[in-house]
């Protein structure tokens, strides 16, 4: 039921995180402001997710941040 693109967003950024049903796990964080486009790229990570006890557990193994 978790597999899947999720999003939130608040008033500065936006973001999605992807599940895949193999273990992978996407995500991303966009700036919604222009100005800080400009001096901040986009956020981007990937690595593993798994379900333990009733929690999600993420693993982070690459990230632009």
């Amino acid at each position: 039921m978790l597999v899947g693109t999720w999003g939130h967003q608040d008033s500065e950024s936006i973001h999605y995180i992807t599940l895949g049903g193999d273990g992978s796990m996407r995500a991303t964080m966009q700036w919604k402001d222009q100005f800080k486009q400009m001096f901040h790229q986009d956020v981007r990570s990937t690595g593993t997710w798994k379900v333990q006890d009733g929690t999600v557990l993420i693993n982070i193994t690459t990230s632009s941040d």
